[in-house]
């Protein structure tokens, strides 16, 4: 396959650049033969008219999303459900307009990857750039190819989009427009990013294999590298420079990315908190096959956030392991080799360079890792709070005296106290509690610690 040829790392990302600037997301120009950047007057052009169809649909999807206000006969379901859309529909609105204020920075950042190749390249260590390009060819065309999918079915099977449900939501082809619209742009920062971040993995992988090819990391390894002092103080310094140039474009990654799946990340939280609901509360209540459809159509797209998320921390946790690496290996070095005082000195910089500016993939508010998914426990009372309030919403009650009673729960929750009077009140009348809220009571007074009431035995053989 002569034409799956890359011999450079511009050449690698050429099919995702051509496609954003295809599909008026990106708005820059890169002469790739000359390594340059420039902003023609095709590139402002293309900024207004992508601009102006932006908030076009965005208009037409927000009013499009109103008929989530009227859906259930939840009103939490209703408004949370609304309010995550609208969070996630004004992130892919701002994408564009982000990437053309850093755009000169994303050549950079570029740049800065391709040099670190052309440099490992000296040393002795090359990499795949076809095996990227191949990858950067798939991993385009599948993405791309969903918001036209959604276009096509809408144009062509329109059935199955009222079997689904979304024919109350996407009433007309404007609507399914901004909605093919805001997936478009969030697939194609998804490409970005995940082909960046693969990229810093595998520069960083390298420079560890080269700080390991040529000096000992262990008792058993020996030091191909053999020659006079000034030699090895150069080589070290290469290897400084290369990890400064890495650790410059991680921070530039920071900068063009992070903060964007930061806020992906809250908005596609909030969806799937309430997407949840929505599927919990159309099994739970009698409502329509249509709204049951659609309830699983949202848990379908809540996926796309879930894996967009997912990968990003999976690959942005390589990125730092290797960083870490990098870490470790010079101190073995360090440890297990032998050298002079001027070459001992040269690594003892080298490591204080680490220590000083060791490159992490975060937001500035906290590290995108592994441990952030279980760091978020924070949230689980929030959820815990909002599946009860929506129980207790929509549980269907016989009269006015047992949504009293489901309304004094909370009390007993928040005020454990007011429980003795809770269940003297109830005894009075055998219908107002339910056998289920009695018993979720107890759960309460068990978790607050505060013991059974002291005429509880009594009330409960009373009802």
């Amino acid at each position: 396959m002569t034409w799956f040829v890359a011999r450079t790392y511009f050449d690698t990302i050429r099919p995702v650049y051509r496609a954003s600037r295809l599909l008026l997301v990106h708005f820059t120009t890169i002469d790739f033969s000359a390594r340059t950047v420039h902003r023609s007057l095709t590139d402002l052009v293309c900024f207004v008219l992508a601009a102006l169809l932006d908030v076009y649909s965005a208009s037409c999807g927000l009013r499009a999303i109103l008929a989530f206000l009227s859906l259930t006969d939840s009103v939490l379901v209703n408004v949370g459900t609304y309010g995550a859309t609208v969070l996630c529909c004004l992130f892919a609105v701002t994408v564009p307009w982000w990437n053309n204020y850093n755009g000169f920075v994303i050549f950079e950042l570029y740049n800065n990857i391709a040099r670190c190749s052309d440099e490992l390249l000296v040393l002795g260590l090359t990499v795949n750039h076809r095996r990227k390009f191949v990858l950067a060819t798939v991993y385009v065309t599948y993405f791309v190819s969903l918001p036209f999918l959604v276009l096509l079915t809408y144009s062509y099977a329109p059935s199955l989009f009222k079997w689904v449900g979304m024919d109350r939501l996407y009433t007309d082809f404007r609507s399914t427009f901004a909605f093919a619209r805001m997936l478009l742009i969030l697939c194609l920062c998804n490409c970005y990013s995940s082909l960046t971040l693969l990229s810093l993995r595998t520069h960083f992988k390298l420079l560890n294999e080269a700080i390991c090819k040529y000096f000992p990391t262990s008792v058993q390894t020996q030091a191909s590298h053999v020659g006079d002092v000034p030699s090895t103080q150069r080589l070290i310094q290469t290897l400084a420079k290369l990890h400064e140039r890495l650790s410059n474009t991680v921070q530039l990654f920071n900068h063009c990315f992070s903060m964007q799946y930061a806020v992906l990340m809250w908005a596609g939280y909030a969806f799937t908190i309430f997407s949840a609901f929505f599927l919990i509360h159309s099994y739970t209540t009698d409502v329509t096959a249509e709204m049951r459809w659609l309830s699983r159509t949202n848990m379908v797209l809540d996926g796309l956030f879930v894996f967009y998320i997912v990968e990003f921390m999976a690959l942005a946790s390589v990125v730092n392991s290797e960083c870490s690496r990098t870490v470790v290996v010079i101190h073995k070095v360090i440890a297990y080799g032998r050298f002079e005082k001027r070459v001992l000195k040269e690594l003892r910089t080298f490591s204080q360079q680490l220590s000083h500016h060791s490159p992490r993939i975060t937001c500035h508010l906290y590290d995108f890792n592994w441990e952030l998914f279980y760091r978020v426990d924070i949230c689980h009372p929030l959820k815990t709070c909002l599946i009860i309030k929506l129980f207790f919403d929509r549980w269907p009650a016989r009269s006015r005296q047992g949504r009293d009673s489901g309304r004094m729960i909370f009390r007993v929750i928040w005020q454990p106290s007011r429980l003795k009077a809770f269940y003297v009140s109830s005894s009075k009348d055998q219908n107002c509690t339910p056998p289920r809220v009695k018993g979720l009571v107890c759960v309460c007074v068990r978790l607050c610690g505060k013991g059974q009431p002291q005429n509880y035995s009594a009330e409960k053989r009373k009802c």
